[in-house]
């Protein structure tokens, strides 16, 4: 008898991935499951655990409707094709990535870092407006309690 001990559960899918790891190249994979703490992609980049990694969906529907995410590896293993690997990673953050129209740019600024006359920026789960680097940028931190600080205080909820 199977005892499933995960805490959240799996939506199986098939849909391509672009992310970026430590070394700030673009690599493509494909999800193989997701859910809504995490996901499990296939690629033949190897990631190391604990790296910081952005994740874009870059076509296909899922439960959420959320398309970019940051994530840390929590684990990976190699498939059975010996040149791919399946990588586990848990969000840190997660946004819509929203195009802004040409007049509205100067408009919405990155709450984090001020910049203006952006084509398009991450709307978080904590209704963050984000500049892409910035979005990176906060789902990178190692600490829970260090990025939710930073969380707080852009949403004003300081104590």
């Amino acid at each position: 008898m199977f005892n499933n001990k995960r805490r959240d559960s799996r939506d199986e899918c098939i849909i391509p991935v672009e992310f970026i790891g430590s070394t700030k190249d673009t690599y493509v994979g494909t999800a193989r499951n997701i859910s809504p703490g995490g996901i499990c992609f296939q690629s033949e980049q190897c990631l190391e655990f604990g790296e910081p990694v952005y994740i874009r969906k870059l076509n296909g529907t899922t439960p959420e409707a959320f398309s970019a995410y940051t994530a840390l590896v929590k684990w990976r293993s190699k498939s059975f094709n010996r040149h791919l690997y399946l990588i586990g990673a848990q969000y840190t953050v997660k946004g819509v990535l929203t195009p802004i129209p040409a007049e509205r740019r100067p408009l919405v600024p990155c709450e984090m870092c001020g910049k203006t006359h952006l084509d398009e920026i991450y709307r978080t789960d904590d209704h963050l407006m984000l500049c892409s680097y910035c979005f990176r940028e906060v789902g990178g931190l190692a600490s829970d309690t260090f990025r939710d600080g930073i969380c707080r205080f852009l949403q004003g909820n300081v104590i």
